[in-house]
């Protein structure tokens, strides 16, 4: 006869259990007619002096320090390629700040917040649902990052250049993760087909393949909202990318993963050195006692396991987090995260120190809006 103790433990199990199925059937079947009907009576839309074009991008911004001059030049980024833009906004902004940004837009949408990025892309994209199966493509980018944080690469031209149906600016959990301990044993061969792989949703774009499959338009309106971060994650960067790999779609990211090893391989010892003390780990715990470990030996280290100490924090953390001393500064990869800077003492370290190296005119102006309003932000959020 089973224990009683053991009979009490499933039945506390199955209890919460159960009370987790009304949050759930609230979130996939509910969740985003409550904001439709009720939320959004808070939302505002204004039209901006940009002209309608057939190459779109929705441009979500969390502006809870004001407008900046890093938003702006997004905004004249994506204007000077040819893009009309909705500015979706996910925070109260001043009638200064408004009016500022329908100077440099199509639409202006400010919302509650509500879904994150995902609910903010949702708003932006059922804008759009009148013509968007006449657009020619359309582009989701948010401010998690800073961009174009670098001059050499022109983002747009890749992703035009790649002509995919679904381009990323990077991908993420192509190879299984690991235990930290076991980073000698990584074997690096990146797939799409994994669990969990996804392309990163700060910037994605769509061909007009996409576009006119109702079925796009059916993702978004059904989206199930959270104000839970890793359920949006999970239901929107692993479920886009899921949606558009199940259907078939072409798809490629403009910072290509696949052959990492062999870029890392390429390095000099030095330059391979630097990479992995600056390797970003802001917010796993193991990987970041693992390299605390290392970091007094890391020269005795042979280079086949300094390079499988990096692969194995972008297995664990993802490429974007992980490698800006790589991606940024050897690739020229014009994105850098932003939430580094208040996550983690060492992460904002190297995120300042890539900041100072740069020396372009936007990581000179990231760089002021890092140490003015982000920063400050590490003393109350982060530990140690």
């Amino acid at each position: 006869m089973a224990k009683w103790w053991k009979i009490k433990r499933e039945l506390n199990r199955l209890g919460r259990q159960i009370g987790h199925i009304p949050v759930v059937i609230y979130e996939v079947f509910l969740a985003a007619r409550y904001y439709d009907y009720i939320l959004s009576r808070d939302r505002q839309i204004f039209d901006g002096q940009q002209m309608p074009s057939s190459k779109s991008a929705i441009y979500l911004i969390f502006p809870q320090f004001g407008v900046l001059k890093s938003h702006v030049r997004t905004l004249r980024y994506l204007i000077d390629k040819g893009r009309s833009v909705t500015v979706v906004c996910n925070a109260p902004i001043s009638p200064e700040d408004r009016e500022m940004l329908l100077h440099h837009c199509e639409r202006l949408i400010q919302r509650p917040n509500f879904g994150y990025d995902f609910g903010g892309y949702r708003d932006g994209i059922l804008a759009y649902q009148a013509r968007l199966a006449e657009m020619d493509q359309l582009i989701l980018l948010n401010d998690s990052v800073w961009f174009p944080i670098t001059d050499d690469i022109d983002w747009l031209d890749q992703v035009d250049q790649l002509d995919r149906d679904m381009v990323g600016a990077v991908s993420n959990y192509g190879i299984d993760s690991q235990p930290a301990e076991k980073f000698r044993d990584l074997e690096f061969d990146y797939r799409t087909e994994r669990k969990g792989f996804h392309y990163c949703s700060f910037a994605l774009a769509f061909s007009s393949n996409v576009l006119r499959d109702r079925s796009f338009l059916r993702f978004w309106k059904w989206f199930p909202l959270s104000n839970d971060k890793r359920k949006t994650i999970r239901r929107g960067e692993l479920g886009l990318s899921a949606w558009a790999l199940r259907k078939g779609y072409s798809h490629a990211s403009t910072l290509n993963v696949t052959n990492l090893h062999a870029k890392l391989a390429d390095l000099d010892t030095e330059r391979l050195l630097q990479v992995a003390t600056n390797l970003m780990i802001p917010e796993d715990i193991q990987l970041s006692k693992l390299k605390k470990q290392l970091l007094p030996v890391l020269e005795t280290l042979s280079r086949e396991e300094l390079i499988s100490f990096i692969l194995t924090g972008v297995t664990r953390q993802g490429t974007g987090y992980a490698l800006p001393e790589f991606t940024v500064i050897e690739e020229k990869f014009p994105f850098l995260k932003k939430s580094p800077l208040w996550l983690h003492p060492e992460a904002s370290r190297i995120s300042l120190s890539i900041l100072e190296r740069l020396k372009t005119p936007a990581s000179k102006e990231a760089l002021e809006e890092a140490k003015e309003y982000l920063q400050p932000k590490l003393r109350t959020s982060a530990k140690p």
